[in-house]
């Protein structure tokens, strides 16, 4: 296999991916300016390093996760039985 089959394609490939989902992570957002050049350049970095941003994006969704399992547990909804 060469390098580009072995390396670039799935880094790439990854990278893509994480694009797309950012992406519509922060089309979703309604805080974020969508005019300013910055946070679409901020989008690009974070997927040319996704083997640094990755991890902390997936501890962060599986911690919030978590946590709203651990909220219903501890303080379930008023109109749902116990």
């Amino acid at each position: 296999m060469t390098f580009l089959n072995c390396i670039v394609i799935p880094y790439v490939s990854v990278a893509i991916v994480l694009l797309l989902f950012t992406l519509r992570v922060f089309l979703a957002d309604k805080m974020t300016p969508k005019t300013h050049l910055n946070s679409w350049g901020f989008l690009i970095e974070i997927s040319v390093l996704w083997p640094l941003t990755l991890p902390f994006i997936l501890r962060k969704r599986l911690f919030l996760a978590s946590k709203d399992a651990t909220d219903l547990t501890q303080n379930p909804p008023f109109n749902q039985p116990v």
